[in-house]
């Protein structure tokens, strides 16, 4: 793809390719990538996206959250833009925010694991104890017991807390 730029500096196509590839190796080199490329082709929403997706990479969340942010009406069914607008927000610790997205997510991937666990931590952080125990439950569900290891632990050693936390706030 390098060797394909250097021919055609302006090639969106290839520009929005680098960015994808080295989005989670190099964070720093994919943010340069996405930046052309959204520039080169700035009609092409999914530039744009990638662009946000490496910001969230790059850990600039509020830089991310405010370009995502920006593009959200333009695609508002867009997963991938959802996703990194939650990732984003649960960093910033903005999370009645970040919850809104999750819940999306959820709604519309019900097998995700992954959006479960972060809804979960989110009600958690948020004192929402009996939605937090419902999606870490759903999380369980769904989690693959080998791709999902650790955090299905991590949930295992919260859930008997919260159920104490739970029976405390009644």
């Amino acid at each position: 793809l390098e060797k394909q730029l250097e021919k055609s500096p302006g090639d969106a196509f290839v520009l929005g390719r680098l960015c994808a590839v080295n989005r989670t190796i190099d964070p720093g080199k994919a943010l340069a990538y996405c930046r052309r490329a959204a520039e080169s082709d700035p009609s092409n929403i999914a530039h744009a996206i990638g662009f946000g997706a490496a910001l969230v990479q790059a850990k600039m969340h509020t830089e991310a959250v405010a370009l995502l942010r920006r593009l959200q009406p333009m695609s508002p069914d867009n997963v991938t833009l959802r996703a990194n607008l939650a990732t984003a927000l649960f960093q910033l610790k903005r999370f009645a925010e970040a919850k809104a997205e999750y819940r999306w997510i959820t709604e519309k991937m019900p097998s995700s694991p992954a959006a479960y666990y972060f809804l979960a931590i989110v009600h958690d952080q948020l004192t929402e104890y009996e939605d937090a125990m419902a999606n870490y439950q759903l999380f369980l569900r769904h989690a693959d017991a080998e791709k999902n290891k650790l955090e299905i632990e991590k949930v295992n050693l919260r859930m008997p807390v919260l159920q104490k936390q739970i029976k405390e706030k009644k």
